[in-house]
């Protein structure tokens, strides 16, 4: 396969520079051609003249600019469009880091899924946040290598010809302003018109679509300040996997799969789906059967505990508690709460932190927020 590795970048020379430097630090078996891909700013002849210094010894390096600023969306959507040149592009925007083995994976990820039209993007990064609640996101290990997320990546991703084509066909018919609706957490709909990532969200949930995950990570997210950044967080920087060359990969019969609420689907009660709601975030249920960690009008048939990691195993080994609770909707699909907030007994689940330092963390948070706000306005 002809593959190109596309940096993404508008305005910091110093980012772009460092995932050069991860990339040169990795394996390459084959030849693959990098494209650098700078949007227009008033940086962009010294990041290029930079840029131009480098040598690639592995393929191809091509630098590519655009005589006016196109923005985060349509920047990204002209990478995925390489596709009509290449059988697939890795695309990482220029706060990311690669691992000394992320193109094995990815070679190797592309071979597993490429015929498999229910999945849709490869991801690089594997997420310890489910970034919808902002709370740790664990998902099941079950001797795979990979699991399924119905979640599109932004922090290190790969599409195939195929599964560009089929979102351009789908985006080409649905890029209008997107309506607030149950379908996703309301997370996604609050993202700026500037987000591409929302509109692929949307694509997954309207096609039943997945995209292909790590447990280990290939990718890590150094979140620089920058135009869409406004500080510096280390919540999304991961551990990066380094020398692995032998995978076992997965289908979506075999490990397990996530949906957009980063809740596990596949669970039953008297065979009969399970719709979760750990994190709280969801508003409506196709099932008849619902656990949840909020208090609703429904029927309750039993509660949990919140003891066992991931989450969905205090379900699976019902532990004795009253954290989370299994209600019997009788075919209601919008959700009744009954009001009251979860967030202290998620939080004290979740959090490694002894309370002092979580005091110390929240307050000084704050404050940091307030200040960017003053600064902001």
């Amino acid at each position: 396969m002809r593959i190109a590795i596309v940096l993404v970048g508008y305005c910091r020379i110093h980012s772009i520079l460092r995932l050069f430097e991860s990339l040169e630090r990795a394996k390459y078996r084959v030849l693959v051609d990098l494209v650098f891909s700078i949007d227009k700013s008033p940086f962009q002849d010294k990041i290029c003249a930079e840029i131009r210094k480098l040598e690639w010894p592995y393929g191809e390096k091509k630098v590519r600019t655009f005589p006016q600023r196109l923005g985060l969306r349509e920047h990204i959507l002209s990478c995925g469009d390489l596709t009509d040149t290449y059988d697939a592009v890795v695309v990482l925007e220029d706060d990311i880091v690669v691992s000394d083995c992320f193109y094995d994976y990815v070679l190797k990820s592309i071979s597993f899924v490429q015929d498999d039209d229910k999945v849709a993007g490869i991801s690089l990064y594997s997420p310890s946040i489910n970034e919808m609640a902002m709370l740790p996101f664990v998902p099941k290990r079950t001797g795979f290598d990979n699991y399924y997320l119905q979640s599109a990546q932004s922090w290190g991703q790969c599409w195939t010809r195929r599964m560009w084509q089929d979102f351009r066909k789908w985006y080409d018919l649905n890029s209008t302003l997107l309506e607030a609706a149950p379908d996703m957490p309301s997370r996604i709909y609050s993202w700026p018109e500037s987000s591409w990532k929302k509109y692929y969200m949307k694509y997954l949930v309207d096609t039943d679509k997945t995209f292909f995950y790590p447990y280990d990570s290939y990718s890590s997210n150094y979140s620089d300040v920058g135009q869409h950044n406004l500080v510096v967080t280390p919540h999304f920087q991961v551990p990066l996997i380094s020398g692995k060359q032998e995978f076992r990969f997965g289908t979506m019969d075999e490990v397990p799969c996530y949906d957009v609420f980063f809740e596990r689907t596949g669970l039953t009660h008297h065979r009969e789906d399970v719709c979760l709601d750990l994190y709280g975030t969801r508003k409506q249920s196709t099932c008849r059967y619902f656990l949840t960690t909020n208090d609703i009008k429904a029927p309750r048939i039993s509660s949990y505990g919140l003891t066992y990691r991931p989450h969905e195993d205090n379900y699976v080994h019902s532990a004795p508690g009253c954290d989370i609770h299994l209600y019997d909707l009788i075919g209601q699909r919008e959700l009744r709460k009954k009001g009251g907030s979860v967030s202290y007994k998620l939080a004290k689940y979740h959090t490694n932190l002894s309370w002092k330092h979580s005091l110390v963390y929240g307050v000084v948070t704050l404050i940091d927020r307030i200040i960017q706000k003053v600064i902001k306005k």
